[in-house]
């Protein structure tokens, strides 16, 4: 029932993604590890770091993405 978002260096950004944190709540599983990176999309829906970058500056975190792309556990 709980969901921590770590960076790739251990960071808890939780807090920068409470949007996502409570749609990764709601998944109907007891447990579980996934790896995934958050991306901002261009008009072609590329990811672009630059808008990432952008975005993030901004608080900007519903126009970011959350692509799942590993189940580790």
């Amino acid at each position: 029932g709980k969901v921590t978002l770590l960076t790739r260096t251990g960071l808890d950004w939780t807090g920068r993604f409470p949007g996502l944190a409570r749609e990764l709540e709601a998944w109907p599983v007891s447990s579980a590890i996934v790896d995934g990176e958050v991306v901002a999309l261009d008009g072609e829906g590329l990811s672009d770091f630059g808008r990432l970058q952008d975005a993030l500056g901004r608080g900007a975190a519903a126009d970011l993405h959350y692509y799942v792309f590993d189940l580790l556990w």
